[in-house]
């Protein structure tokens, strides 16, 4: 059997045990269990992205709404959601966890934040916090990746050979899936760019693709607007600095990068009238941040700081490098992977 075989059959049999140990109610009866037992716990910070209904031509990747609504109640139903000045309230005190916490948080600001979720969130009642990309609000742009993704929907053309950054290689793209597949690679050459480098190979890609830049800047609006952002922000919504327009920030001298960031947490807060506590890091690896900006942003009056490399919150945890976690579906295997991370003898807590 080979490598990739035995990773579709180490799947399949994942699937099939947590199939089994969710709809049997064992799984509801072990998390009991192991919460009255267990004194200490920790926090788990979700993140999501892009909203759908049935939207089966997008590229980037998104949760279904109805998906997004049983993961709330199955949390809410076995956990303490929490907001994200609750964890930094804890972390601050010192205090351990005496229950496992979940906040939930979202990224970039997208339309479909307000349409799709903001309802969910309003009807179970929950606290939840989206970190805004300040320069896209209100605008007909996107952030880059959904520029490449308009490209690779909107072009006629079948290949793409961009050698620039692929040299002789030819990208298939006339299937949804090979679409899919470009737009992963054209993410990976592009991401470490300083934003002028990377508006080269996009307009240099709308020219191959033969995509009318004036009528992609011209598009539906995808971002949140202002009088969104303050319907949700007096609906019990919060909200967090992105930067303004979501760099790699390592690439970009200091200054610059505290400009970024101090300016999305200066226009966010000055349009909602409220303190912009909490700041996410575009992209949010180790690799995308520096120790010069961390250290600004403690300084900035920032209480936490989110990544996006996969953890738990433990209650001596560094709140200006916290841990989150992509909440996979299907329910059965999302419950399953949270009481993993919640109670797994590995897990630092």
């Amino acid at each position: 059997m080979d490598l990739n075989m035995l990773r579709k059959v180490k799947y399949f049999v994942k699937h099939v045990i947590y199939f089994i140990f969710f709809y049997s109610g064992l799984l509801h009866l072990f998390i009991i269990l192991v919460k009255k037992i267990r004194k200490n716990h920790c926090a788990i910070i979700l993140f999501y992205h892009r909203f759908g209904e049935n939207e089966k031509k997008k590229i980037l990747p998104y949760i279904e709404i109805k998906e997004f609504e049983k993961q709330i109640a199955h949390v809410k139903r076995l956990y303490k959601i929490i907001s994200m000045d609750d964890i930094a309230s804890i972390l601050k005190s010192g205090q351990y966890f005496t229950e496992p916490l979940v906040a939930i948080t979202i990224d970039d600001g997208y339309r479909d934040n307000y349409a799709l979720a903001f309802p969910a969130i309003r009807k179970h009642r929950i606290p939840v916090i989206i970190y805004l990309t300040s320069g896209f609000v209100g605008t007909n742009s996107g952030l880059w990746v959904d520029d490449i993704e308009y490209m690779l929907l909107n072009t006629t053309v079948k290949t793409l050979r961009f050698r620039a950054l692929f040299g002789n290689d030819v990208l298939h793209i006339s299937s949804l899936q090979d679409r899919k597949k470009t737009l992963k690679k054209l993410f990976g050459a592009m991401l470490n760019l300083r934003n002028s480098q990377r508006e080269k190979y996009l307009n240099m890609l709308a020219e191959i693709l033969r995509i009318d830049i004036p009528s992609m800047n011209g598009r539906e609006r995808i971002m949140l607007n202002w009088e969104e952002i303050r319907e949700m922000s007096n609906n019990g919504v919060e909200f967090g600095a992105h930067t303004v327009t979501h760099p790699f920030l390592p690439v970009m001298p200091l200054e610059d990068g505290k400009n970024e960031i101090e300016r999305s947490k200066d226009i966010i807060g000055g349009k909602i009238g409220k303190s912009i506590k909490h700041f996410a890091v575009p992209n949010g690896t180790k690799k995308d941040f520096t120790p010069a900006l961390k250290g600004y942003c403690a300084e900035t009056d920032f209480d936490t700081i989110v990544m996006t490399e996969s953890g738990v919150v433990s209650s001596d945890a560094d709140r200006y490098a916290l841990k989150r976690i992509i909440p996979p579906p299907p329910l059965y295997y999302f419950a399953c992977e949270i009481a993993r991370y919640f109670f797994s003898p590995m897990e630092k807590i």
